[in-house]
Parts: C-alpha cells; sequence; structure tokens
C-alpha cells in the first residue's frame, strides 16, 4: 500500500550552464539557489513532464569458462521532456516568468535537478536528497495551435552524459 503520494512533494531546479553545479556528485545548497536558477516546478504539465534514468547500456561479453550468459552495466542512460504552461499578464503578454526566458531556443546547456520530499515549497537544506542530470535543449515546440487547453511549450532535453542519482545535498 502506497504511503506518500507525489502530489506536492516534487521540485524540479533549472540551473543553468554546465558549470551550474560546481560539484555534481556532491550538489551544494548554493548551486541550487544561485540568482540564476529557477524552481520550474509550478510550470511543469503533470503527465507530460519527466527527467528520468534509465536502463544502463550492458557488456554481455563472457569468458570461455563461463556457463552462463552474464552482463556487465557500462554506460548510465536517462531522458527529459519537458512540457511547460506559458505565463502571461492580463493583457496576454509573456511576463518575466514565461518558460521561453528561459528555453528560448536549442542549444541551451543546464542541470535538471530533481527532489522528491519534503514540500516542494521547502527551501534546499544540506542532507536532502536529490539527483541532478545534464542536459542540453532542442528546439522548443508551440504546443498552443489545437485550441485545447492552455498555452503551453514542449522543451525537448538532450542527455550530455552526466546524471548523479540520490545525492545528499552538501554546505
Amino acid at each position: 500500500m502506497p504511503r506518500l503520494l507525489d502530489s506536492g512533494i516534487l521540485r524540479y531546479q533549472w540551473v543553468p550552464g554546465t558549470a551550474g553545479l560546481s560539484t555534481p556528485a556532491a550538489p551544494k545548497v548554493s548551486d541550487l539557489t544561485a540568482g540564476t536558477t529557477a524552481d520550474i516546478t509550478p510550470l511543469c504539465v503533470a503527465g507530460a513532464t519527466s527527467v528520468v534514468a534509465a536502463a544502463s547500456d550492458t557488456n554481455d561479453e563472457k569468458s570461455l569458462a563461463d556457463t552462463g550468459n552474464g552482463q556487465t552495466p557500462t554506460f548510465d542512460n536517462y531522458s527529459g521532456n519537458l512540457t511547460l504552461f506559458r505565463d502571461f499578464d492580463d493583457l496576454a503578454v509573456a511576463t518575466d516568468e514565461d518558460p521561453l526566458e528561459l528555453f528560448p531556443r536549442k542549444g541551451i546547456y543546464g542541470w535538471i535537478v530533481t527532489r522528491v520530499g519534503p514540500p516542494r515549497a521547502t527551501a534546499f537544506a544540506t542532507g536532502q536528497v536529490v539527483s541532478a542530470f545534464l542536459f542540453c535543449t532542442d528546439n522548443p515546440i508551440d504546443l498552443a495551435t489545437n485550441q485545447s487547453g492552455a498555452v503551453k511549450i514542449q522543451v525537448p532535453l538532450l542527455p550530455q552524459g552526466q546524471m548523479h542519482q540520490f545525492k545528499k545535498l552538501v554546505a
């Protein structure tokens, strides 16, 4: 039986630049709270946004002495896709909080840092567990073409070879 639902306890933090996390394997609270970072969680469309690890590539070679097949994990795999609500003022003009301010084109590098629990609005603190994924953005896709809901964009994320899962934040 589930004991905790993921509603209200997920946080997606955008940390721009490949060097945005000074020590990705031991992320610092200060890297996640710097003025250039952004909590993009409120913009993420539930069920359409994902940043996840996937099964590793494997080496399936065996020796002549082996009597069964074996697999050795090698390269990490992960994927990401952001579907984000656009943000407009009362006159339908994009605000400074609009995700196109963060992701206006392809080729933007940065980290998506995810946290599961405590509640999203809780400040980052030493000892909390996060996962960090380095991405490059692909072309943003305008999803406001079918008159079926809120104005949104999709930002495909291209993995850049660095994933650090379940790391405790340090000071």
